[in-house]
Order: C-alpha cells, then sequence, then structure tokens
C-alpha cells in the first residue's frame, strides 16, 4: 500500500509561485494606491484654486461700491502680490463695517504660502509666485507695481493669475509639486464712476443806440446843437457830462453774460423687478432684471452689472421700463446692480441683490 503527497520540490515551488502572485497583488495595491493619493491631491488643489479665484474675483468686482458718492471707496494700495480696497456694500455713508467687511486686504503669505484675505487663510498651498496681479488703466496701459496715488484712481480693469500646487510631491513629476494656475480678467466698473458738474454759459448780445462812452467821459463843445440818443441827452453851449453805466465792448453793441445749470443728476432707477423673485432660484434659470429707468436729459443707456459676468445691456421693453436676463449660475451665489448713464455722461448705480441658485429651491 503506498502513500501519495507532495514532495519538497513541490512544496517549494508552490511557494515561489505564491509569492510571485503576492508580490504582483501588493505592487498593484501600491501603484492604485499612489494613483489615489495623487487624484485626491489634484482634485484638492483645483478645488482650492477655483474657490479662491471666486472669491477674489467677487469681492474684486465691487471695488469702490460708493452708492452715497461720499464715503471715497476705492484702491487704497496695489501691488502685484498684495491689494487692499473699499466699498460701502450696506450704503450707510461709511466704509468702517466690518459685517458685511468694507475695506479688504488680499495678501500672499510667503512663509506659509497662503492667499490671505485680512490675515485669515483664503486658500492654501499657493507658492511664493502664486499670486500676480496686473492692473491697467482706461485706455488699457498697463501700471507700474506698486501703484502710486495717480495710478490707483486711473485702475478700471485688473488682471489676476493665481497658482496653487499639490500638498505633497509628486517623484515621479517634473519639478515635484503638480500645479494649476487659474487666470482671470476683472472689469471694475465703480473705480470708473465718477459724479459731474457742469454749468453753461450763454452770451445774449442787446443793441443800443447811441451809447458811445464807458464808464464817464466830459465832452467839452461849443455848439449851441442838441444831441439826443435813447439812453442819454446832452445839451449844453460850454460844457456837457454824459454818464453811461452799462458795458460796451463796442459802439452799440452790449453783452450781458449768465450763468445757468444744468441737468448734473444721473438718471433715476426706480421698482427694479427680479424674475424669478427671491434670494433662493432653481437651477438651470435665467434671472430677468428689469426697472424704470428715467432722466431729464434722456438715458445713455443702462448696464446690469453682476459679479460673474460682462455687463449685460439692459434694453427697452416699453415706455420707461428696461431690461437685462442673467444667465443661470447653478449652484452658486450671483450679486448684481444696475448702472445708468445720461446723454451728459452723469451716472446713477442701483443699491445691489443677491440670490443663490440651487437643485432643491
Amino acid at each position: 500500500m503506498s502513500e501519495k503527497g507532495f514532495t519538497l520540490v513541490e512544496i517549494l515551488v508552490a511557494i515561489f509561485a505564491s509569492l510571485i502572485v503576492l508580490g504582483a497583488i501588493a505592487a498593484t495595491f501600491i501603484i492604485q494606491d499612489k494613483s489615489y493619493d495623487r487624484e485626491d491631491q489634484i482634485v484638492d488643489m483645483q478645488e482650492n484654486v477655483r474657490a479662491a479665484m471666486q472669491i477674489l474675483t467677487a469681492k474684486l468686482r465691487m471695488t469702490g461700491y460708493d452708492p452715497t458718492g461720499s464715503t471715497g471707496a476705492g484702491l487704497v494700495a496695489a501691488d502685484s502680490d498684495s491689494i487692499q480696497f473699499t466699498m460701502d456694500l450696506n450704503g450707510d455713508g461709511d466704509i468702517l463695517d466690518t459685517n458685511p467687511d468694507e475695506d479688504i486686504t488680499f495678501a500672499l503669505d510667503t512663509t506659509d504660502l497662503q492667499l490671505t484675505m485680512d490675515g485669515q487663510p483664503v486658500a492654501e498651498n499657493i507658492p511664493a509666485n502664486g499670486l500676480v496681479l496686473t492692473y491697467f488703466d482706461s485706455n488699457d496701459n498697463q501700471l507700474t507695481t506698486p501703484l502710486s496715488a495717480g495710478d490707483l484712481a486711473a485702475v478700471t480693469r485688473i488682471t489676476i493669475q493665481l497658482t496653487a500646487r499639490t500638498q505633497k510631491p509628486d517623484p515621479d513629476y517634473p519639478g515635484g509639486y503638480r500645479t494649476r494656475t487659474l487666470t482671470s480678467d476683472v472689469v471694475v466698473p465703480n473705480l470708473a464712476i465718477s459724479a459731474a458738474t457742469t454749468t453753461a454759459t450763454t452770451t445774449v448780445g442787446t443793441t443800443t443806440e447811441g451809447t458811445t462812452t464807458v464808464g464817464t467821459t466830459t465832452e467839452e463843445t461849443t455848439t449851441s446843437e442838441t444831441t439826443t440818443s435813447e439812453t442819454t441827452t446832452s445839451e449844453t453851449t460850454t460844457s456837457a457830462t454824459t454818464t453811461a453805466e452799462t458795458t460796451t465792448t463796442e459802439p452799440g453793441t452790449t453783452t450781458t453774460t449768465t450763468t445757468e445749470p444744468v441737468d448734473s443728476e444721473g438718471p433715476t432707477i426706480a421698482n427694479i423687478v427680479q424674475s424669478p423673485p427671491g434670494g433662493q432660484i432653481m437651477n438651470n434659470r435665467d434671472v430677468a432684471v428689469c426697472a424704470d429707468i428715467t432722466d431729464v436729459s434722456g438715458l445713455g443707456f443702462a448696464l446690469l452689472y453682476t459679479d460673474r459676468d460682462d455687463p449685460i445691456t439692459m434694453t427697452a421693453e416699453g415706455g420707461d421700463t428696461y431690461c437685462g436676463v442673467i444667465p443661470s449660475h447653478n449652484n452658486q451665489f450671483t450679486t448684481y446692480y444696475i448702472l445708468a448713464q445720461d446723454t451728459l455722461t452723469n451716472e446713477t448705480q442701483s443699491a445691489s441683490f443677491t440670490y443663490e441658485q440651487g437643485p432643491h429651491f
């Protein structure tokens, strides 16, 4: 009777084959774990830089918002990696409030590699050259940083370049860290708004016959004739004095200069209506904004400004009503206001309004 079993060689071969299989499984697991960790860091980096850019652009678009025209809101300081600006968000005539924050400073913290707003981190893992701000005037001329006081008042557009990197280095990637760079061009309409007051000078010409004297004139004569005009009669045989108190530019012409005020007020913006109404709107819905806009000198244009789009032209819908449509911005907040200018370039800006779009409203 014989007994069957495995020989030592067979056992060794089986162990060796098992080790190969286990090694392949372990290698696959390690590769997948590295891939998952890398992709997780890339997702975090992209969300980080996108959120920071959204905050930056939304805040910068409201720079200089000053509905009362009395606060002097605008750029306070501007460099290539930092910017300080003010706005009167609640329209109370000052820029001192902290809720909402009306004096904001964005800066790059090169020690902790953070983008900060008023000293608090907004985005992590921003490298030393991760924030680059470029400033342009109304003629699209690039201004030299740091901006002087005169250049601060001339800024109308700001280009933001924001770069973020992964938290951990990737040994398989050139340079060690993977990076993402976003660029945004922000038009700052409030910085271009200024109050204009003009006067018109009207010259009226009148004719006075027979008046040829400016100030006081003494006239010697030896005739006995009488000289008569509509304003002065002089009769003498020895001497005569004729006095005129009008101002003459040439014989027979009197010039009178008067100054009359003209329209120096911007258009009136009233009855702002949002459709759909309210602060919470379902996704995939465009938002129409209408208002009654009037001006005694005639309306030049009306624009609908948002913190997400280029200015939207408002068109006449009948009578004094003008409307514009804001495209849907799903799962985001949108702030808007109306800017109207009359034919004399006087401008008026409305209060700002905010709504949120989401899937459950």
